[in-house]
């Protein structure tokens, strides 16, 4: 995988990607989207989007990052390039040299 190719899944804005995975915000405020943590059951929403930043924090897990990062909850792995891949598809790009040979 390129490194223009890293970077424009690094580009794609963490509400477009929740979006494509089927989670819209519950409420907004300024810069911060809150959403119902889109990879956990919950009734209150505790999951903060930074749009302006573009980083992600849940409460209820005490942890946050960038799209990658929540990749990783999503998939439960630390893979990068795992990350990468499922960032991709969920945006539909069709990236060169995802299989290694």
């Amino acid at each position: 995988m390129e490194r223009t190719e890293i970077d424009a899944v690094r580009r794609m804005p963490l509400a477009d990607f929740l979006a494509r995975l089927g989670h819209e915000p519950v409420r907004r405020s300024g810069n911060e989207l809150w959403y119902l943590a889109p990879y956990r059951g919950e009734r209150t929403p505790s999951f903060r989007v930074n749009v302006a930043k573009q980083l992600w924090y849940d409460f209820g897990l005490g942890k946050g990052g960038d799209i990658f990062t929540l990749a990783g909850e999503f998939l439960q792995s630390d893979d990068f390039m795992k990350q990468a891949k499922f960032i991709a598809e969920a945006a539909n790009m069709t990236v060169a040299g995802w299989e290694k040979p």
